[in-house]
């Protein structure tokens, strides 16, 4: 249980994905890009237990929006979904991710990439 913050750029994703996350048992807070989300973070850094987020997005990028909102919590899981190589290169050398899902994912591998992530 909780909330979630999910920030996804793709429509179709940012329909779906909420209601399985909400399917599962969690509240979500769903943003359609980094800067949603940012302020979304600012205004309430605690209200979110966990940020799930796209990795390829216009303008900031999952990676660089992780990094943003550990320094506004540093305590905040971020797990990362991704359907692209580089994006695993690059979370390897990041400090500021729990973890790193690739795309597509089930219902089951999301769920339980979120059950590690909060531990």
């Amino acid at each position: 249980s909780g909330r979630l913050l999910f920030v996804e750029d793709d429509e179709d994703q940012l329909a779906t994905t909420p209601r399985v996350l909400e399917s599962l048992g969690y509240e979500v807070t769903a943003c359609r890009g980094a800067d949603q989300a940012l302020a979304e973070l600012v205004r309430a850094p605690q209200a979110f237990r966990l940020l799930i987020t796209d990795f390829d997005m216009p303008g900031t990028n999952g990676l660089d929006l992780a990094r943003a909102a550990v320094r506004l919590r540093p305590d905040l899981p971020v797990l990362m979904v991704s359907g692209r190589q580089r994006a695993f290169s690059a979370a390897d050398a990041a400090d500021c991710l729990t973890a790193v899902l690739p795309k597509p994912f089930s219902k089951a591998a999301i769920s339980e990439a979120i059950r590690n992530a909060l531990g």
